[in-house]
């Protein structure tokens, strides 16, 4: 009978644990992933669309390189420097967690 408490209450603790986390990475999108798409849509966007015709189709072609989130956040970085964004570390991690939201989903 003993046993049988301690295991629910072992249970119940990760339960709490887990749900926790789910919800902290809920909040972390929710802050970062508007202003990613901001920043995306002011920055990005129009470079895309002057090479693809849908500039989302960049994200979902077949051929995509873009194989894992350290290098879809190392390709944010890179295309930032290129238009000159002159973004701060946050500012990357909020696009590239939006691209991986909507796109990616590593």
């Amino acid at each position: 009978m003993c046993h049988n408490i301690v295991y629910h209450r072992v249970i119940a603790v990760v339960m709490v644990m887990i749900l926790g986390a789910v919800s902290a990475a809920t909040v972390t999108y929710a802050a970062g992933g508007a202003n990613g798409e901001a920043l995306h849509k002011a920055h990005c966007q129009d470079c895309h669309a002057s090479r693809f015709k849908d500039a989302s189709s960049i994200y979902t072609r077949p051929e995509r390189q873009v194989k894992s989130v350290d290098q879809l956040r190392a390709r944010v970085e890179f295309c930032s420097q290129q238009v000159n964004a002159q973004w701060f570390d946050d500012e990357v991690n909020a696009v590239t967690t939006w691209l991986n939201h909507q796109f990616y989903k590593f």
